[in-house]
């Protein structure tokens, strides 16, 4: 394979239930969900099932608790470590069959209290963390602590095949982070999602789509992070 394509979903949005994972699931593919805990919890069965199916569910519960532009303003970085670890732990007790996981963070910047960035306290957490910086990730080593992300606000389904290509190009791993789909916040239209799958689909020859925890050991043979705070 020439690239490889992730497909990240953020939040465990109702959106991600109802219309990515049939989607995901009418054209063979597996995508990684960043768990909003609150949300995960009103759908559990649901996302046990996506999980038992081949599909990462990854540790995604700052995206509630942003501004707008991903900061974290009123959290220290203690803060924001004791509540990923407690989102972790929590993961870890819904899916047990689940080996390892990747964390999301916000789209944008990765500040806290005092302008201060919080991804090196998350990077000694986890070795697989999909970062809000907008790019793509080389290949065949990627950073898998600091992954870039391409997030597709108003994408349509041309220009997310357009980066995909690109990928191709450049032998890199792109990350297409989502949050809306056909509703809600930064969406993006269903049929443009719809499209853009039936492409990845359809070029499984130079692309290899793959959640980002399977992509990450792929890539790179990262595994079970070395160190868990406690």
């Amino acid at each position: 394979m020439s690239a490889l394509v992730s497909l990240s979903y953020d939040g465990t949005l109702l959106c991600h239930l109802h219309t990515a994972l049939p989607a995901l699931d009418r054209h063979g593919l597996k995508g990684t969900f960043y768990a909003e805990p609150t949300l995960l919890l009103e759908s559990v069965t649901e996302w046990r099932e996506a999980q038992l199916a081949g599909h990462e569910i990854g540790n995604g519960c700052l995206f509630g608790s942003t501004l707008p532009d991903g900061s974290l303003p009123a959290w220290t970085p203690q803060m924001i470590v004791e509540d990923v670890e407690e989102a972790d732990f929590l993961l870890e007790e819904l899916f047990p069959e689940q080996d390892d996981h990747s964390l999301g963070m916000p789209w944008g910047r990765d500040s806290c209290a005092d302008g201060q960035s919080y991804l090196a306290e998350v990077s000694q957490l986890f070795n697989v963390v999909r970062t809000g910086v907008t790019g793509l990730n080389p290949l065949p080593r990627p950073d898998c602590q600091r992954l870039q992300c391409v997030p597709t606000a108003d994408f349509t389904g041309r220009q997310l095949a357009d980066v995909a290509q690109t990928a191709v190009r450049n032998a890199a791993w792109a990350i297409f982070a989502f949050e809306g789909i056909g509703t809600g916040d930064n969406a993006i239209d269903a049929a443009a999602h719809d499209y853009f799958l039936s492409y990845l689909a359809d070029n499984q020859d130079s692309v290899a789509v793959l959640p980002v925890i399977d992509a990450a050991f792929a890539a790179s043979g990262v595994g079970t992070p070395p160190l868990r705070l406690v």
